[in-house]
C-alpha cells in the first residue's frame, strides 16, 4: 500500500522530523510504501519567503553569527529531508493518507487552521486515517468556533490521537471510537535511528527536549 503522510516533515524541528521519520519507517518496516505530501504553503515557518526574511532582519541587526547559525541550521534539515525522506507533490496515487502525528489539528489560528483541508484530510480522495493527531493547546471554546471538525472525523475509515486532551474534546465530534496511540517516535526500534544519527564527543550535559514552557525553577534545578 502506498500511503500519504501528512504531518510537519519540513519544520526546522528535531521533535516535528524525527515523529515523521519514524512514522515512515515504521509503515516501510511494515511493508507500504511511506511517502510524505509536499506542503506548498507560503505561510509555512519553514518556507523560503518566511526564511529569507528571518534571515534578513538577523543581519540588518548585525546579529551575523546568530544569521550563520540559521542558515546552518536550515542546510542541516533540508539534507535530512532529502536523504531520508520522500517527498511528494500531491496525494495522486495514493492508496491511503495518513494525517499525523504532531499537532497539525490546532484550530486557533494560523498554518492548521488556515489549511484545515490539508491536515483534517477533506481534500484528499483516497482513504483518510489518523494516527496520534494532536490539537495542541486548543480548548473546547476554540474547537466550537470551527465547523469543519465534525464532518472532517466522520470522513476518516480511522482516528487516533496522541494525548488524553485532544481524545476526549474531539470525541463529541465523531461517532466512531478515537483512540489514544503512543507517538510514532515509540513504535521502531532504537536501530531504526542510525541512519539519522551521528556519534558525538559531547560529555556533562543534560540533553532536555520539552513540550511547552519551562519555568525559572525547573531551569535552576
Amino acid at each position: 500500500m502506498k500511503c500519504g503522510i501528512v504531518t510537519v516533515y519540513n519544520s526546522e524541528n528535531c521533535g516535528s522530523y524525527l515523529q515523521g521519520y519514524a512514522m515512515a519507517r515504521f509503515l516501510q518496516k511494515n511493508g507500504h510504501e511511506a511517502v510524505f505530501i509536499r506542503q506548498n504553503f507560503g505561510d509555512h515557518s519553514a518556507s523560503r519567503k518566511n526564511y529569507l526574511t528571518k534571515l534578513t532582519k538577523t543581519v540588518l541587526r548585525g546579529k551575523i553569527t546568530n544569521a550563520k547559525l540559521m542558515a546552518k541550521r536550515r542546510k542541516l534539515f533540508q539534507q535530512a529531508i532529502n536523504q531520508h525522506l520522500q517527498v511528494v507533490k500531491n496525494a495522486e496515487g495514493l492508496d491511503c493518507c495518513l494525517l499525523g502525528s504532531d499537532v497539525i489539528w490546532d484550530v486557533t489560528g494560523g498554518l492548521f487552521r488556515n489549511h484545515h483541508s490539508f491536515f483534517w484530510g477533506t481534500q484528499f480522495p483516497a482513504k483518510v486515517i489518523s494516527y496520534a493527531a494532536s490539537i495542541g493547546f486548543s480548548k473546547k471554546e476554540d474547537l466550537e468556533k470551527v465547523d469543519f471538525i465534525r464532518s472532517s472525523l466522520e470522513n476518516m475509515a480511522a482516528v487516533s490521537v496522541r494525548d488524553e486532551t485532544s481524545q476526549r474534546l474531539l470525541q463529541p465530534y465523531c461517532d466512531k471510537e478515537i483512540h489514544l496511540v503512543c507517538d510514532p517516535t515509540y513504535l521502531i526500534d532504537r536501530t531504526d535511528y542510525d541512519a539519522i544519527a551521528k556519534p558525538t564527543e559531547l560529555s556533562k550535559f543534560i540533553f532536555l527536549y520539552y513540550y511547552g514552557d519551562l519555568s525559572a525553577a525547573d531551569r535552576e534545578e
